[in-house]
């Protein structure tokens, strides 16, 4: 299970089933790992955390995951050397969800505004929908070369239906 949090910390964590007598009576979360994922430190050496928008493992390889931050970086992750892979910037505008393929080779992200400013940043990004194709060696740290990422913009079309009532 990941999960994300507002401070820019990022949890891995176990689910465990806890039997007693035969018969399962809770589960237990036990926390992999906790990290801060998403910060920026500037030049007066203050550190500024972002919030985790989103979160998304790749099946192909289970310690491999994305995040993705309210500072407008997509990261890749392998929480078993507990290493950064890739990072990519998109200019300040905010990564607000994601979502890999069943098979792993894909992965669909939207940046866009994520209400971190409030109703004072509504309209000051631009919202945009991108898929990457994740490459068999963008999923592994031991793997000394860089990912191979393509990535596609898709436009996003805003569509109104309106409801005629007869």
């Amino acid at each position: 299970v990941g999960m994300g949090t507002n401070d820019g910390r990022a949890n891995i964590s176990k689910i465990d089933n806890e039997t007693q007598y035969g018969k399962s009576n809770e589960f237990k979360l036990t926390t992999e790992i906790t990290f801060k994922a998403h910060k920026k430190v500037p030049q007066n050496n203050v550190e500024i955390v972002y919030p985790v928008n989103a979160l998304s493992f790749n099946p192909r390889e289970k310690t491999f995951f994305a995040t993705g931050g309210g500072e407008g970086q997509l990261t890749f992750w392998d929480y078993e050397h507990k290493n950064k892979i890739k990072n990519f910037e998109f200019r300040d505008t905010p990564v607000t969800s994601m979502k890999m393929r069943s098979d792993g080779s894909l992965l669909a992200y939207a940046v866009g505004y994520d209400w971190s400013e409030g109703i004072y940043g509504l309209g000051k990004y631009k919202p945009r929908i991108h898929v990457h194709v994740v490459g068999n060696d963008a999923v592994s740290y031991t793997h000394l070369t860089l990912p191979t990422i393509y990535s596609v913009q898709i436009s996003v079309v805003a569509v109104s239906f309106n409801k005629q009532q007869r």
